[in-house]
């Protein structure tokens, strides 16, 4: 049976609202980046559906998602398309949640979370408000004390979403992704692969080569991610998953310093296939 992908890679904000049609930007903006994170994640010989035209052979294929979403799996139904067993849902929120990575515990130093407006603690220099779900760099909002008009908007909105997480703005000298992948019992863990990205937007993934990274920072890159793992199947959550950190500097003279776990994706990632010898999806 052949695999036909559907790279939704908009499901972060599907899952922040389900029964939210997104806007055309919004879907041109995945589109742009699709076709390059298909060409990472999706094997030789296998197909990519845009999730709209016809698939003749429909009974020849299996679906696969970037993150099987319940609206990405109804397509794959309406197009007859099997599909693999799915984590639900509420599993898919819950672990795709920024909550959920800072409940593992905050990472970075006075970083804290809020439900409501009085919790917020800023401190001098500059921080970073983030939602519960973004997609390519968005939900993502650089303040100061004091909040102007449009940040409190901004902040309000967010919140009627979810929780926000509050972080110091902190100087980026390295990123990477570690994968993993959950199947009953077994989590397994991947290698580490360099992540280059723009005010927050990915744009490339790359293999590392043997003694890119020391080897006490590879091994707790996948460590972190080991955790990570085992935190997501207690959760109820199964298949891929990534975790993002970065090597970083808090103010000009501060020593460089990892981050090892700044965000899971309880889905694929980008560059995600580029960390194993052998994927253990297929």
């Amino acid at each position: 049976m052949q695999r036909v992908w559907h790279m939704n890679l908009t499901a972060d904000l599907e899952l922040e609202s389900p029964r939210k049609t997104l806007s055309a930007s919004t879907l041109r903006t995945a589109e742009r980046f699709a076709p390059r994170a298909a060409s990472l994640l999706v094997p030789r010989g296998d197909r990519v559906w845009d999730g709209r035209s016809e698939l003749h052979d429909a009974s020849e294929l299996e679906g696969r998602a970037f993150c099987p979403t319940p609206r990405v799996l109804a397509r794959f139904a309406a197009a007859d398309v099997c599909t693999r067993p799915a984590p639900s849902l509420d599993v898919l929120r819950a672990t795709n949640d920024r909550a959920f990575c800072a409940a593992l515990g905050r990472t970075l130093p006075r970083a804290h979370g809020l439900t409501c407006r009085s919790e917020l603690r800023l401190g001098p220099g500059e921080w970073l408000l983030k939602r519960a779900f973004g997609f390519a760099g968005r939900g993502q909002r650089a303040v100061r004390a004091p909040l102007t008009e449009s940040d409190e908007r901004w902040l309000a909105a967010s919140l009627r979403l979810g929780g926000v997480e509050v972080e110091p703005c902190v100087e980026l000298l390295r990123e990477v992704g570690s994968p993993g992948y959950i199947e009953g019992e077994r989590v397994r863990v991947g290698d580490p692969v360099e992540q280059f990205c723009v005010a927050g937007v990915w744009r490339e993934s790359r293999r590392l080569e043997p003694g890119d990274l020391a080897d006490d920072v590879a091994a707790s890159l996948r460590g972190a991610a080991r955790e990570v793992g085992h935190a997501l199947r207690e959760r109820g959550y199964f298949g891929p998953f990534g975790v993002d950190a970065y090597l970083y500097r808090l103010r000009s003279l501060d020593t460089p310093r990892w981050n090892l776990r700044s965000e899971i994706n309880a889905r694929y990632s980008m560059g995600w296939a580029l960390g194993w010898s052998t994927r253990p999806d297929l």
